[in-house]
């Protein structure tokens, strides 16, 4: 039971101004106003999952900016922005408020009455307009059929445009537009079949509002994804989007670990920390720790109930489900491993284009991504589009993971064996690292690896003229399954080889799954002088690489080339130990004789399958 001292806990109100006025507690965020003003980004976007702190915050900034009588300044007391110079901006804006999360429906028709039903309220509230001298007859004429929702549709999809202006005229000040959930009626147009009539609509309604308004002052919109730029942005741009990869703005979206210590002291709940940090910990935006807010609250208004999956269980989940386990858009594969506690490497894009789900399994990934139910560990950018990041993906905690783990127990345990087994014919990707002096090795290796269904990353094949090798190892041991490295003396002695198999110690350290088998072809390696005869004939190629570099720059000529062949013997030269601990710790494939290859590749296979 809640003590008198405790304050009560906001369950299922976003309104910031009733949190405040009836005492709730409330974990200030108010230093997003702040940012908002202070940075040079005139409109924004925030793409957060459902319920974590979206609508609240716009209610925040509403009554932060909005001109009222009587003044909402003491909703404000005792929080941050108070000491801020953003403060004397306090209730000197005009401002529009919209929240889309209610316009859904079955077909276009019942979708555009809820449109026309929001933008009525909001017309409402600005009723005083049209007793002053701002309007002239058509603009009144338009603005009473809005409010009597019988006006024109390109009317609606220009009516954020003219209230703005007609605000801006009646206040003599810029005005402030908040566009909250506008991603939903696309959610229920991509699910209902009126995807194209919502986005023609959303592209006049929001750009007209919010791009090349010189009525505007600041523009804030949230949702759940970034719908691409073809689709309704392509008139913005002038926005910034801030997605749960990017730092900007981050912790002002479900709760940080600091404001998670707060409120469990408050409510004596220090002892449930492990099982909160477990249930609902986990989510990285930006920088980062983020607890989901939702379920933290509700958690902590009944601990005697234990963590139960209340975010789930209010988010919309059909589409998921469906994309996931009657589209198989994913592998089932993947969703296993992820179960299993493991990480995957996918390509992320911020830019959705919803008709795209069916057909581009990367972009499912993104609406789980975005929708809460994976977070990022690692990103990367991707060298051949610089609109993708390479995201390392995993499950951010045990309610997302028990909801996986049911959807998988509903389906026939033989419909997922099928499945996996499907799956398992092409999902194995192992990346070859070698030196080409033993090409000869690896095209036998390569051909009998092909026949047993196994998926190769290889430079002979994958490899195009002009790339950049140190960009194409990056990538191709981000993208496989299992580093497959071919050892003897010629690749022990290659720097490229040497980053290859440091790469590849990373990702093992960083996903703490098996990533590196060692494959032998001489057992060099294993004299005891190897290393220092290997260090010596190093060391050598870099005397010989510094005369050079010191004979071009006394003729002034440039010697970056040679620069970044010192920096990588240099790199091989200082990592030969870690190589060979590693090598001596590892259970290594021994491939240096036809006999040993013919007993031993049968085992490599089973390795292989084991690990994937």
């Amino acid at each position: 039971m809640r003590s008198k001292t405790q304050k009560k806990l906001p369950l299922n109100c976003s309104d910031f101004k009733s949190i405040i006025e009836d005492d709730n507690y409330f974990i200030d965020k108010s230093m997003l106003i702040h940012h908002l003003v202070d940075g040079n980004n005139n409109i924004v976007l925030f793409p957060r999952p459902r319920r974590f702190g979206k609508t609240c915050n716009l209610s925040m900034i509403r009554y932060f900016f909005e001109k009222s009588d009587p003044s909402n300044a003491h909703l404000f007391n005792g929080l941050a922005i108070q000491n801020q110079e953003t403060w004397q901006l306090q209730g000197k804006f005009p401002v529009i408020f919209l929240s889309l999360r209610t316009c859904a429906g079955l077909n276009w028709q019942s979708c555009f009455s809820f449109i026309t039903y929001l933008l009525s309220s909001e017309f409402r509230r600005h009723l005083y307009l049209l007793n002053s001298d701002v309007l002239d007859a058509i603009e009144k004429s338009d603005f009473e059929l809005i409010i009597k929702r019988k006006a024109a549709p390109e009317t609606y999809a220009l009516a954020i445009k003219s209230l703005s202006k007609y605000l801006r005229d009646y206040y003599d000040q810029k005005v402030i537009i908040l566009c909250d959930e506008y991603d939903t009626p696309i959610h229920h147009g991509y699910l209902n079949n009126y995807y194209e009539e919502i986005i023609d609509f959303m592209r006049l309604f929001l750009g007209s509002g919010f791009k090349d308004n010189d009525n505007l002052y600041k523009g804030v919109l949230t949702g759940i994804l970034r719908i691409a730029r073809e689709s309704i942005f392509s008139e913005l741009n002038n926005l910034d989007v801030f997605t749960v990869i990017d730092n900007y703005c981050s912790e002002f979206f479900g709760i940080t670990e600091n404001e998670m210590q707060q409120l469990i002291q408050h409510y004596d709940l220090t002892s449930h920390e492990s099982i909160l940090k477990k249930a609902y910990d986990g989510y990285t935006f930006g920088h980062h720790t983020i607890y989901n807010p939702w379920s933290v609250l509700h958690y902590c208004s009944f601990p005697r109930e234990g963590p139960k999956s209340y975010w789930i269980n209010t988010s919309a989940n059909g589409l998921i489900q469906e994309l996931i386990f009657q589209e198989h858009m994913i592998k089932i594969s993947d969703v296993q491993a992820l179960i299993d506690g493991k990480s995957v490497w996918k390509t992320i894009n911020e830019n959705l284009v919803m008709k795209d789900l069916k057909s581009f399994r990367d972009a499912v990934w993104n609406l789980l991504l975005f929708s809460g139910y994976l977070t990022v560990t690692e990103k990367r950018p991707d060298p051949d589009n610089p609109d993708n990041q390479i995201c390392c993906l995993k499950i951010p905690n045990t309610e997302i993971k028990n909801h996986f783990a049911c959807e998988m127990k509903k389906l026939k345990s033989q419909v997922v064996d099928t499945v996996l087994a499907s799956e398992n014919q092409v999902m194995q990707k192992i990346f070859i690292s070698y030196n080409h002096k033993d090409l000869a090795f690896v095209t036998q290796l390569k051909q009998d690896l092909e026949q047993s269904n196994i998926q190769l990353i290889i430079d002979i094949d994958s490899m195009k003229f002009g790339d950049d090798i140190q960009d194409f190892i990056e990538r191709s041991v981000q993208t496989s399954d299992i580093t497959l490295s071919v050892i003897s003396e010629n690749s022990l002695a290659s720097p490229w080889v040497m980053l290859e198999t440091l790469e590849t110690f990373q990702q093992e350290d960083a996903l703490k799954t098996l990533r590196f088998i060692p494959v032998i072809i001489d057992q060099t390696y294993q004299s005891p002088n190897f290393a220092t005869q290997l260090i010596g004939h190093i060391e050598k190629s870099i005397d010989l690489i510094f005369d050079e570099i010191t004979k071009l720059s006394k003729k002034y000529v440039a010697t970056d080339t040679l620069d970044l062949q010192k920096k990588r013997l240099i790199t091989l030269r200082s990592n030969i130990d870690l190589i060979l601990l590693n090598l001596s710790k590892r259970f290594v494939a021994d491939f240096s004789s036809n006999k040993k290859y013919q007993t031993n590749f049968s085992r490599l296979l089973k390795s292989i399958q084991q690990n994937l």
